[in-house]
Order: structure tokens, then C-alpha cells, then sequence
């Protein structure tokens, strides 16, 4: 009776972050003919700022007095199950009237119901996705666990010697924030500051000391925090199929992008997984956890990124189709770093270096930092932590990175003429802006650069996000051999037979393809096509350049 009511497409199904529940009934052996609405995602749309949970929404949205605690306070040994069931009927009840006061809303919204029928479809792919995970190397993950294990040794060793220098007389504990704090300012006496957060350790190297030691012990401590949290990945648990696996937030972000998570509990009764998208792909580090995720026998592993996705449609909204077509012709980010240290495109081109070389890896990351109107000393900290981050032999100072900023200003002036500049004249008389597939945020803080500063970046991030959501769900609809295993925001990575891995990946390229409207924009322009850039392998670091036909049934 339960199953055939579950089953029964004329009965809407309505829930509340439901992903979780269904993935749950689907291991009882109950199953959904499909989900009609997540009253989570309906608020997601609404207000993407606001809290999502049952409480908050019963709260704003319904009569309903606060009553949570009549579930999480019974005890089946002393209290009646009817209490229970009275609790869980509140829960249904006030998840229905949710989702009425949602419909009324969404009618007052420009796009709001198409919006949301998209969001909605996101449920049943990211279910999917879920379930599939990476097959482990376990030879690759021994070898990992040996090598980091010895590198926390070295650099607990390293730091110990510089610290004699200083009259240390017993190793200090890395992990304790105020040894920490004691062996950075007292015993090194560099200037004080709050705390020994990354943020802070960064700045100080890149403003404050000079001295050659004092600057490799900062480091270290930064490095260390590295290595033992990757400690950490590798003590993970798999799930229990033997798959490294994670779990998708749809509503993660405020500009729809989604976030990663381990599995834990309720989800699992014990901590299991990573959250793949903090996996980096650059880096010493990021690379080798990626190392132990190999495929599945008779599959390859398949990623399909947006090339500088966000950078073009920045420039789209500043109008400047000068910059657009330099994306296509030029390397962008290598003719950057020439302006910002001299030489050539070429001497920087990643394209005829093969490697991302430091200098472009400024040039890119300020770029970026200076689309979103990011100042001098945020910009200094991206560049230095991201460098150490990724194994990139470079450091700038607050003043270079302020005079670089100044040389993007002066090379692409539209971003804040036109981009940023329309953005703060639509905010000043609407606070909902509108950006692609029907998509819409509503901003709450006070007028000023916080506000600025989350509002340039909305459209950009939520336009790529959501092509690549787009796709997904095209794949999961079409295309039923192809696994896919993480979205990260501008990239699919995906399992693919190797017998059709040809056919699948131009098929999948063609959605990429495919226009993207701003008509519905507040910021209303062209479409606009981003290219692909493609990469094959048999483990999840070690993949090359896709080149057609290069795989053999």
C-alpha cells in the first residue's frame, strides 16, 4: 500500500530538504515516481539569505507556535507514541502550509515559478550523483599515508631548529593555537597581532617580516596545518559499497551554487567521505589525494570545465566585447602578467609553457579579485595563500598587489564603469536582481561595498553554476551510462564506458554549447557561448587533454 501510494503520479509529493528522506525510503525499497516540490529549495528561490530550516520557515511562514522540541525531547520509554505521531503530523502540516505561502510569493516574483520548476529538477540528479563515488586505489592510499605521516615529521623537526635559535628549549604543539601564539610573538617577537589564523600569518609575511627565518617558521606552521589536514582525508572512511563518496547541498550558497559535505550523521551513523569540491586539482597536495581515485573497469574518467567562465561573463556585463574576443585569441591571463612584470605574452603563455607558471598564476587570481572590486589586502591574501596552497613559487606585497589592481583598472575600465556601476544603480531602487535561467537574489545588507561586493558577484557565479547544473540534468535525463561523480561549479567529472566515450563527450559538449540567454537579466545583453576545455584519465589527478578517438573500445 505504501509503495504503490509513493508510486501513484497523482499524488504530489511535498518535503523539506527531501533529498535526505528519499535516500533513506530508497534503502527501505520505496521509491517516488518523483518529488513536486522541496519546500527548502522553494525558499532557496524566494530568499536565498534566510535560514531553510522547518523551524525557521514554520516561524515566518506559518500560525504554527515553535514546537520542535517535541520531537527531539521524546522518550520512547516514558512518553506516549502518540505525542510522537502528533509531533509528525505537525511536521507535515506545517510543511504544507509552507509550501502555499511559497506558491503566493513566487506569483509576486518576475520568473519566480519557472525559477523554481528548475531548481526543483535538481533534487533527483543530485540524489543520483550521490550514490556514485570514486573507487578507491588502496596501494596509492598506503603510499600517501607513508609520505605525509614522514613530511609532519620533517617539518615538526624544521621548526623546532629555527626555534632554538630563539632560546626554544622544547618542541612546541602545532596543532595548539596558543603555543602557537607564545612561539609567533614572544618567542620570535614578531609583531603582535589577533590570533595565528592564515589570514593573519599571510599578511605578516607579506607585509610585516623580513627576516629569513622567522618567515620559513610562519610557513611551516601554515604548512603543517596543510599536511595534517590532509592527514585527516586519509583517515577518512569509505562508504559502505568501498566507494569514496560525498554529498551534495543544492541550496549550499546564496548565489545557487551548491556545496560539499561528508557524509555523517543523520546521514550515515559515522563519519564517512570528503566533501570533493575542497579536493583541489592544483597543488601538491590537492593532486595527491586525487591520486587513490581511480575508475571503474571498462569506464574513464571524464571532466568538462568551463574555460574562464566567470571572466567572460563579467566582461559581457561590462559590455566589453574587446576583452570577450581576447579570451579567444589570446592568452589573457599570461598578457596580464606581462603588465604586471614585464616581458611578453609568450614568455608567460600557459599554452606554449605547458605549466601554469607563478606570473600567471598572479595575473589570473587578480583578475579575478578585481572583477568582484576585491581591495589591495584581500587581493594580497588570495594570491600568497593560494600560492602556498597549490605549490606556486610566488609572494606579493600589499603595494604590488594595489599596483596591479590599478593596471587592471586602467586595461579594462568597463568592469567598473559599466558592470559594477549598473549593479549599484539597479540595487538603489530594486534589491532583487535577476540573472539567468529565471534565476533571482534578494540582497538584505546596508547599502555600501559589503552589498556591492556580494551583487557583482551574483550573476557570474550563478550563470556558470547553473549551465553546469543545466547540463547535469540533460545527462541524467539522455544519457544513462554516464556517471557523474562531483559538479564543481564551472566542471563536471564523470565516468564514462570507454566504448562510447567519443559520442558522450561531443554530445555533452553540444549542451555546453548552447547559448546562454540574458534576456531575463537585470542586466540584459547578448547570449553568450562559453567554450569547454575536456580531460581524460584513469585516476582522478593524472588527466590529459581529451583528443577524439584516442580511446579504443
Amino acid at each position: 500500500m505504501i509503495a504503490e501510494f509513493l508510486l501513484n503520479p497523482k499524488v504530489k509529493k511535498i518535503g523539506q530538504n527531501f533529498k535526505y528522506d528519499e535516500d533513506k525510503i530508497n534503502k527501505l525499497g520505496f521509491y517516488l515516481d518523483k518529488l513536486h516540490w522541496d519546500i527548502m529549495m522553494g525558499e532557496h528561490c524566494i530568499s536565498s539569505e534566510t535560514p531553510k530550516s522547518l523551524a525557521f520557515m514554520t516561524s515566518t511562514r506559518t500560525l504554527e507556535p515553535y514546537y520542535k522540541m517535541e520531537g527531539k525531547q521524546f522518550n520512547p520509554r516514558k512518553d506516549k507514541i502518540d505525542d510522537f505521531f502528533n509531533y509528525c503530523g505537525k511536521d507535515c502540516c506545517c510543511t504544507m502550509e509552507v509550501f502555499l505561502s511559497q506558491l503566493e510569493d513566487l506569483k509576486s516574483i518576475p520568473y519566480g515559478t519557472e525559477h523554481v520548476e528548475f531548481r526543483m529538477q535538481l533534487h533527483k540528479a543530485y540524489l543520483e550523483v550521490d550514490k556514485v563515488g570514486f573507487k578507491v586505489d588502496e596501494l596509492a592510499w598506503k603510499e600517501l599515508v607513508h609520505k605525509y605521516v614522514n613530511w609532519l615529521v620533517k617539518l615538526e623537526v624544521e621548526l623546532f631548529e629555527i626555534g632554538k635559535k630563539y632560546g626554544l628549549t622544547n618542541p612546541i604543539l602545532i596543532s595548539s593555537h596558543p603555543q602557537v601564539d607564545s612561539f609567533i610573538y614572544e618567542t620570535l617577537k614578531i609583531p603582535k597581532r589577533k590570533g595565528t589564523s592564515e589570514q593573519v600569518l599571510t599578511a605578516l609575511i607579506g607585509n610585516v617580516v623580513k627576516d629569513a627565518d622567522k618567515v620559513r617558521a610562519c610557513e611551516i606552521i601554515l604548512e603543517h596545518r596543510r599536511v595534517d589536514k590532509t592527514i585527516g582525508y586519509l583517515k577518512a572512511r569509505l562508504d559502505y559499497d568501498n566507494r569514496m563518496k560525498t554529498t551534495f547541498r543544492i541550496c549550499g550558497t546564496e548565489n545557487f551554487r551548491t556545496s560539499t559535505n561528508i557524509l555523517e550523521p543523520p546521514i550515515r551513523p559515522e563519519s564517512i567521505g570528503w566533501a570533493f569540491q575542497t579536493i583541489t586539482k592544483h597543488g601538491d597536495i590537492g593532486q595527491d589525494l586525487r591520486t587513490q581515485l581511480i575508475t571503474d573497469n571498462g569506464y574513464v574518467i571524464v571532466n568538462i570545465d568551463q574555460s574562464q567562465a566567470e571572466a567572460r561573463v563579467c566582461s559581457l556585463l561590462a559590455n566589453d566585447e574587446q576583452t570577450l574576443k581576447e579570451y579567444d585569441t589570446i592568452d589573457k591571463h599570461a598578457y596580464t602578467a606581462a603588465k604586471f612584470f614585464g616581458g611578453t605574452e609568450q614568455q608567460y603563455s600557459k599554452r606554449l609553457l605547458g605549466y601554469e607558471c607563478p606570473e600567471r598564476f598572479v595575473g589570473k587570481t587578480l583578475r579575478h579579485s578585481y572583477h568582484l572590486d576585491i581591495g589591495k589586502h584581500e587581493a594580497m591574501i588570495n594570491v600568497n595563500t593560494d600560492a602556498r596552497k597549490y605549490g606556486i613559487l610566488i609572494r606579493i606585497s600589499e603595494w604590488k598587489a594595489n599596483e596591479c589592481l590599478k593596471i587592471l583598472e586602467k586595461d579594462t575600465p568597463k568592469i567598473k564603469t559599466i558592470f559594477h556601476a549598473t549593479i549599484q544603480e539597479l540595487l538603489r531602487s530594486d534589491r532583487r536582481l535577476f540573472g539567468t535561467f529565471n534565476s533571482s537574489r534578494y540582497f538584505y545588507d546596508d547599502e555600501g561595498r559589503d552589498l556591492w561586493k556580494g551583487a557583482y558577484s551574483f550573476i557570474p557565479q550563478q550563470t556558470v553554476s547553473d549551465k553546469t547544473k543545466y547540463v547535469l540534468l540533460k545527462i541524467i535525463r539522455y544519457l544513462r551510462d554516464v556517471r557523474v561523480v562531483v559538479e564543481s561549479h564551472d566542471a563536471l567529472t564523470m565516468l564514462i564506458r570507454t566504448r562510447v566515450v567519443d559520442k558522450r563527450v561531443e554530445q555533452i559538449q553540444e549542451w555546453f554549447d548552447e547559448p546562454i540567454s540574458f534576456k531575463n537579466s537585470s542586466i540584459q545583453r547578448r547570449d553568450l557561448v562559453i567554450p569547454t576545455d575536456v580531460e581524460i584519465g584513469e585516476n582522478y589527478c593524472d588527466l590529459r587533454k581529451y583528443k577524439r578517438k584516442e580511446v579504443v573500445a
